[in-house]
C-alpha cells in the first residue's frame, strides 16, 4: 500500500479505529454482507 492510497496518513490498519473517516475495504465487504445477511432475516427479496 502506498501512502497516495487515501486520505489517510501512511500508517498500518488498525482494527480497533472506529470506521468513521475512510472504512477499509474489508470492513465495507462486511458491512455490506451485514446489511445483506439482515435484509435477507426480514425477508425483504433481492
Amino acid at each position: 500500500m502506498s501512502p497516495t492510497d487515501g486520505p489517510a496518513p501512511a500508517e498500518p490498519e488498525c482494527p480497533r479505529t472506529p470506521d468513521t473517516d475512510t472504512p477499509s475495504p474489508r470492513r465495507l465487504l462486511e458491512r455490506f454482507a451485514e446489511v445483506v445477511r439482515d435484509a435477507h432475516t426480514a425477508a425483504v427479496p433481492f
